[in-house]
């Protein structure tokens, strides 16, 4: 896409969620779509994991990561 993003959404499906102590983790989808001012827009997709810390400041997330899915 070479015009400028003009709009981009964004939809997370959970997969999986867990807390342990002061540790979480969780899995999930995450869908895109891009559309410029052509209004023809692209879908993507990631798997996509992230874990957070509970500090005195609340949770902090301290990894995250993301797979391309074709």
């Amino acid at each position: 896409m070479n015009t400028p993003i003009q709009v981009r959404i964004n939809l997370f499906e959970i997969i999986s969620t867990k807390i342990e102590g002061n540790r979480a983790w969780v899995a999930y989808q995450n869908y895109g779509t891009i559309k410029g001012t052509d209004q023809e827009g692209i879908n993507l997709h990631w798997l996509e994991s992230a874990t957070a810390i509970r500090t005195a400041k609340g949770w902090r997330l301290d990894m995250l990561h993301s797979t391309r899915v074709e």
